[in-house]
């Protein structure tokens, strides 16, 4: 990745299924890798060709990281996608209790 950066590759470029770096490092719970990426001008607010994004990936993946990092760094929780489930349906469906509880105390505190 450093000799991308160095490189000056777009960190928001898209695969055929509309996948960014960002997301694909957030998927596999590669948070010094999302956080680089962040730094270097990606895209929060993108969506792949089915609607998620890196924060919907991430909380797939139960992230605990790269989902905190992600909400710092400004990424909507309210977002919805596959008819109408949100990270937090998400993480209920997938993930152990204190990361839901963390999602829950975001939302509960406005933040996002």
């Amino acid at each position: 990745m450093n000799a991308l950066l160095r490189a000056d590759a777009d960190v928001n470029a898209e695969n055929h299924s509309g996948e960014r770096p960002i997301m694909l490092a957030a998927a596999e719970g590669h948070a010094e890798i999302v956080d680089r990426l962040l730094r270097n001008g990606a895209y929060l607010a993108g969506a792949t060709r089915s609607g998620d994004t890196a924060l919907t990936l991430a909380t797939r993946g139960c992230h605990r990281q790269v989902v905190r990092l992600l909400l710092e760094r400004g990424a909507n929780i309210g977002v919805s996608f596959d008819h109408g489930k949100t990270p937090l349906t998400l993480a209920g469906e997938a993930c152990p209790a204190d990361f839901v509880d963390l999602l829950i105390a975001v939302l509960r505190a406005g933040e996002h």
